[in-house]
């Protein structure tokens, strides 16, 4: 099965051949990896993975059969190869005879290398012999005959062997060479592998991108993205207390000098509220919504953003200590002045049981335009989806295209719920 990482390079190959893979379509089919993953490589999940990935993938039956083609290319690429003829060992087991080798060859070289240094310094027989004091007698030392007394110690010479200084030599200079041919073995060794794994990536389709590919057009980046960000900092015109003079007179003057007053309005760029999902300090798909928000907070806009998980009634602020924020406070705080967009699966909003939605979730409509970008593919959506348009939300896909729709929304001054597209 495919992991994480040749999924991404898979999707972002698809691009090459003409299919529109954003950073939602990315998105939910790394969720439904994770789910294979999870139920194992021989559950249903895993052997309909390539029918569950096309809907969320192709648009129309021309694509869905390129698709299943290079998805079957794809697993067959990433499947091991059988060996027949002789299986290739682990690594562990093929390693063990060298290492006794790679140990015993330097042993019996330092063996050998103290045996002629012990036979070089063994003792000889004197050459010259000499008996100092007391009786004599004749003595043959080196083919002549001396008399010599014999009454005192025997006095020898015994010159060393040629073999050793080389010897002495030897000795010291075995251990820096024997690890510089172990270091150079070894290096070249790394050199092999590493060759090995670059032919083995360069053949594999998974892990191969054929053109050049820029993270600003994986992760919500491009056009569509800054010119959503200049629509949802479009100004907005908010009532204020304080008196519009002419327009009260005018007002007036049309109802027969009955005074009626009109106030003037605050033009200001408007205020949001993000809570992203996040399930866990890994979740994948919480880093991605991070980088849409950082992106559109490039772009001038101005965003608040919390974390929760499941239930936002218990938020965390994204400050790096993530200090908890109880969702009553931040209604009170910004609820009316800010508009409010809830990226996740809003799964925590309905009774487990039940499939109700909570009472709590009527808090969220304080905010203007409550906005749910939904990581589910629409594919996917049921009833739960309804009742949320039901209770107020506008509702879209946590792609770029669903940023766009909701921001051209609010670019007309339309806060009005609803389904988004």
């Amino acid at each position: 099965m495919l992991d994480a990482d040749a999924l991404r390079g898979f999707l972002s190959g698809l691009r090459h051949h003409g299919f529109a893979i954003d950073a939602g379509r990315m998105a939910a089919c790394e969720r439904l990896l994770l789910d294979a993953h999870a139920a194992g490589p021989d559950s249903p999940a895993a052997r309909r993975l390539k029918f569950r990935m096309a809907p969320a993938v192709v648009r129309n039956e021309a694509e869905q059969a390129e698709f299943y083609r290079l998805f079957d290319e794809v697993m067959a690429a990433s499947m091991p190869p059988v060996e027949t003829a002789r299986a290739e060992c682990p690594r562990p087991a093929c390693l063990a005879p060298r290492r006794r080798w790679a140990v015993l060859v330097p042993a019996l070289v330092m063996a050998l290398a103290g045996g002629i240094l012990y036979w070089a310094n063994m003792p000889r027989p004197p050459s010259d012999v000499v008996l100092a004091g007391g009786s004599s007698e004749s003595v043959n030392a080196a083919g002549r005959a001396y008399d010599l007394p014999i009454d005192q110690f025997l006095v020898s010479e015994t010159r060393l062997s040629p073999l050793y200084g080389p010897a002495v030599t030897l000795l010291t200079a075995l251990p820096p060479v024997i690890f510089l041919v172990w270091a150079v073995v070894r290096w070249k060794r790394r050199m092999l592998w590493l060759a090995r794994d670059r032919d083995r990536l360069g053949r594999d389709p998974a892990t191969t991108v054929r053109f050049p590919l820029r993270v600003d057009d994986v992760l919500y980046g491009g056009p569509m993205v800054r010119e959503s960000a200049r629509k949802l900092r479009h100004h907005e015109a908010l009532p204020s207390r304080r008196i519009d003079a002419v327009r009260t007179v005018d007002a007036t003057a049309r109802r027969a000098g009955m005074i009626t007053p009109v106030f003037r309005h605050t033009i200001r760029v408007p205020d949001y509220v993000f809570l992203i999902e996040q399930n866990s300090g890994n979740d994948h798909l919480a880093r991605l919504f991070d980088v849409a928000v950082d992106r559109l907070r490039h772009e001038h806009v101005s965003i608040e953003r919390y974390y929760f998980r499941g239930d936002p009634r218990q938020l965390q602020d994204d400050g790096p200590e993530r200090r908890p924020v109880a969702l009553a406070e931040l209604a009170r705080r910004t609820g009316g002045s800010h508009r409010l967009f809830v990226l996740g699966t809003a799964d925590g909003f309905f009774h487990p049981l039940t499939g109700d939605v909570e009472t709590w979730v009527s808090r969220l409509t304080l905010w203007r335009f409550p906005t749910v970008l939904s990581t589910r593919p629409p594919s996917q959506w049921d009833s739960a989806e309804l009742k949320l348009l039901d209770e107020g939300f506008s509702l879209a896909t946590a792609r770029t295209s669903g940023l766009a729709a909701a921001a051209a929304k609010l670019a007309v001054h339309d806060e009005r719920g609803g389904l988004l597209s």
